[in-house]
């Protein structure tokens, strides 16, 4: 993408469980890709649309670390 928020959201929608409409959720919420990166699973489920189960698998992916 060319223009600076769709680049924000296309980073976002490649969470898990995280489409066009969680991503832009995700973005007003925390105002950037940093912050949203940066939240805790509890900061996660104050966002439309993600409940506990997708912000443990946001969170997995974000925080695993590969051997």
């Amino acid at each position: 993408p060319k223009r600076l928020k769709s680049r924000q959201l296309f980073i976002l929608q490649g969470l898990p469980k995280v489409g066009p409409t969680v991503a832009k959720r995700l973005l007003e919420h925390f105002r950037s890709v940093s912050n949203a990166m940066n939240a805790t699973v509890e900061d996660l489920t104050q966002v439309e649309g993600i409940g506990r189960i997708s912000a443990d698998k946001i969170r997995e992916v974000l925080d695993r670390e590969i051997f």
